[in-house]
């Protein structure tokens, strides 16, 4: 499909393989932080850009070959999180997902994600559903 804006042909420029950008943000807890690393590499696609923000551990965090940018000293957590969004920005991504170090996506789960499910309410009562879910798939 070609688009023509003001008479001048348009077409998108995509530096990356990818525009996909994830941001973990951590502080003081190194064990967590490697664990969540080796979730997050598991299903990346290719292209896709995997940072850390360190908000001040100490020692510094440290993960082989993830860009760390790290705050001298701590911050909070709203700081970390706008510098992962403006380092994530800057590096042209378009589709940003910001997580803490304890935290990661289940993928193990997704297989199974049709099915019954179970929530609990507010009354306490469960309640069984049957649900289709979407798979993820990246390709």
């Amino acid at each position: 499909m070609q688009v023509t804006i003001d008479g001048v042909p348009y077409a998108p420029v995509c530096n990356s393989g990818s525009r996909i950008g994830i941001a973990i943000t951590t502080y003081n807890r190194p064990a967590v932080l490697a664990n969540t690393i080796e979730q997050h590499l598991k299903p990346l696609p290719a292209g896709a850009k995997l940072i850390v923000i360190d908000d001040g551990s100490a020692p510094a965090a440290t993960a082989f070959g993830i860009e760390i940018i790290r705050h001298d000293k701590s911050l909070g957590i709203v700081a970390s999180k706008n510098r992962s969004l403006e380092e994530l920005i800057d590096a042209g991504c378009e589709h940003l997902f910001l997580w803490d170090d304890d935290a990661y996506p289940c993928y193990s789960l997704v297989g199974h994600a049709d099915g019954e499910t179970v929530e609990c309410h507010p009354d306490n009562q469960p309640k069984i559903e049957r649900r289709r879910a979407w798979r993820l798939s990246y390709k």
